[in-house]
């Protein structure tokens, strides 16, 4: 399997809106999946622009996962894809991002995906879609 970057759920009220969704019969699976494509839709367009301005090859641009694919790892944790796909080409992306002894990281590249603001986003748009879910299975 090909390395990858992963995002998870990182917002506090999510178990809560679990219990919430399952009491109210609800698909907890189908929830999550809709709040990580939407985290991975949010992240993605970032990159790409943020890898842009450094295409030589074009192979670390090829190597981004465009397409999100959220994997159950147990019953109760579940992942999305990020990022670039390290073993298709994506090795440059982690110099590009963290730097290296003769070159400076690039800041940008690396908080489009891994910053404070966008975590916070993330938290955002995952909370905002399990309470949608919620508020589905409540109305009826």
């Amino acid at each position: 399997m090909a390395k990858k970057s992963k995002m998870a759920f990182n917002f506090k009220e999510m178990e809560a809106l679990a219990e919430k969704l399952e009491a109210l019969g609800g698909s907890l699976q189908k929830a999550c999946d809709k709040a990580l494509h939407d985290t991975h839709d949010f992240i993605t367009p970032q990159l790409s622009s943020g890898i842009e301005r450094h295409h030589a090859t074009g192979d670390t641009e090829e190597a981004l996962q465009r397409s999100p694919h959220v994997v159950w790892e147990t019953p109760l944790k579940a992942v999305v894809n990020i990022g670039f796909d390290l073993e298709d080409g994506g090795w440059p992306s982690i110099f590009l991002m963290w730097g290296t002894p003769k070159m400076l990281p690039d800041n940008d590249l690396k908080n489009a995906a891994f910053g404070p603001k966008v975590r916070r986003e993330v938290a955002r748009i995952q909370r905002e879609a399990l309470e949608a879910a919620v508020q589905e299975m409540a109305k009826g």
